[in-house]
């Protein structure tokens, strides 16, 4: 009965792990963006976007995919809603939407207290 427990456990555990090596590309896509036009913020955290406007919160699944985040916007398989799609830039510092205005939103999104990562400086010997 116990050595039943364990192995389910451990299977679950098996479980998570593989759909974190699956998806590791959307699970480590995180992070808060805002825009220069108004208050309101994207925050992507692990698989889950929220886009706050102040007076509502909205949110929807996403995933990242060559560059690319692909936010769902339809509420069910049957409604026929293009997803949100937003262009990674950089290492993440910024984000442009070319579908955003069709939803009234800002097509411009920069990350809130990016670092950049590490990089050897360049010189020049002459």
């Amino acid at each position: 009965m116990l050595s039943a427990l364990v192995l389910v456990s451990l299977s679950g555990c098996f479980q998570e792990k593989l759909e974190e090596l699956a998806n590791h590309e959307t699970l480590s896509f995180e992070g808060l963006y805002s825009n220069q036009y108004n208050q309101n913020t994207i925050t992507f955290s692990r698989g889950v976007m929220s886009y706050d406007m102040k007076s509502q919160i909205i949110t929807r699944d996403y995933r990242v995919e060559d560059g690319y985040v692909y936010v769902k916007l339809a509420n069910s398989s049957k409604e026929k809603r293009e997803d949100l799609i937003m262009r990674i830039h950089g290492k993440g510092e910024l984000l442009t939407c070319s579908t955003c205005a069709k939803y009234s939103m800002v097509n411009i999104w920069v990350k809130e207290n990016f670092v950049a990562p590490e990089q050897p400086m360049i010189t020049s010997n002459q």
